[in-house]
């Protein structure tokens, strides 16, 4: 009784196990975002050990041509720099989320978020790393800053429209009293002149 428990312990655990196992398989081929394994090297940046089918679209290679591809390979200049630091920080066993830039097969680049955690699987230490593609966000977000200008520029000159136009017509406003005290002077000078043509002897 005791063997046919523990099988069926096993039997179970087994099945729990592979059931787990397919569940992380669906959610690696399927997700929408880049699901990257890496291998920890000694002295050298980490190298593909395996990457999901959205990975190798948005890079645009072959599953088979990035196995085993070092990570310094795809990204770009000053993100090479701070791949030991970054490192550093993952070691920490922490998640760790930063921004990068990668290199596709034809040579362009694009921005990406990046979620990194280590993990460790039979006693090879490796780094899982989910990444976004964010060329949208930025495209977004470059668009704002391009209509915060505009509205800006817009503003300033309506402001620089609206300045002339109120001293055009503060200067009208002041030619017109000029004008009518001048109108009142000549009125002034038209009645006394005429009072004087009725009235010759009034000093």
């Amino acid at each position: 009784d005791a063997k046919e428990s523990l099988e069926q312990t096993v039997e179970e655990r087994t099945k729990d196990i592979s059931h787990l196992e397919e569940k992380f398989r669906t959610l690696f081929e399927q997700s929408l975002d880049t699901i990257m394994l890496l291998k920890a090297e000694t002295g050298s940046p980490p190298t593909i050990s395996d990457i999901n089918p959205e990975g190798c679209r948005s890079l645009g290679y072959a599953r088979e041509e990035l196995i085993g591809k070092s990570l310094a390979e795809i990204n770009t200049d000053d993100n090479r720099e701070k791949i030991p630091e970054r490192i550093q920080r993952v070691e920490s066993g922490d998640p760790v989320r930063f921004k990068s830039t990668h290199i596709k097969k034809n040579g362009k680049t694009f921005p990406l978020e990046v979620v990194a955690k280590k993990i460790v699987i039979g006693e090879q230490p490796y780094y899982l790393a989910v990444e976004r593609d964010i060329s949208e966000r930025k495209l977004r977000e470059q668009e704002m800053i391009l209509n915060e200008e505009r509205l800006e520029e817009l503003v300033a000159e309506r402001t620089d429209k609206l300045q002339k136009t109120i001293k055009l017509m503060v200067g009208r406003e002041i030619r017109m009293a000029d004008l009518k005290n001048e109108i009142k002077q000549l009125q002034k000078q038209r009645d006394e002149a005429a009072e004087k043509s009725t009235n010759p002897t009034k000093l």
